[in-house]
This record gives structure tokens, C-alpha cells and sequence, in this order.
């Protein structure tokens, strides 16, 4: 999965991406994830990769109802 990061790309489209992702390793399909260099990154984005590399979990990325599901 490579998610390509334009002007436009939003920290919504990005947790929409994570949570694909996720949902492809919940159900056992083998998963790389490719984050390219980009200038296009927002600072929004860049502290959620922050987050997620640092402690392995992206906060807020699914609402509490949704947690409970998976």
C-alpha cells in the first residue's frame, strides 16, 4: 500500500488510509506500507507519523464504538 501525499491530501484521507491498512492486518493479508519523502507533507500529518512511529499507535484514528467492533 503506497499512499501518495498531494497539496490536497488531508489529515482525514491519511487516518482513511491507516484504517484500510489496519483492517488489511486484522484479517491476516501480508501489508507494506511505503511513506515516501514529500514536500507536501502538512505539519498535521507529519505529527501523526511522529506518533505513530514513536509508540506504535495513532491516536484517534477510530471512534470508541469502532474499537469495540475490532
Amino acid at each position: 500500500m503506497q499512499i501518495i501525499i498531494s497539496s490536497k491530501y488531508s489529515i482525514n484521507d491519511l487516518k482513511d488510509d491507516l484504517q484500510a491498512m489496519h483492517n488489511k492486518l486484522v484479517s491476516r493479508e501480508n501489508v507494506m506500507y511505503l511513506l515516501t519523502d514529500s514536500p507536501n507533507y502538512k505539519r498535521k500529518i507529519l505529527d501523526l507519523y511522529n506518533d505513530l512511529l514513536a509508540s506504535g499507535n495513532a491516536p484517534d484514528l477510530f471512534a470508541a464504538d469502532e474499537v469495540d467492533v475490532i
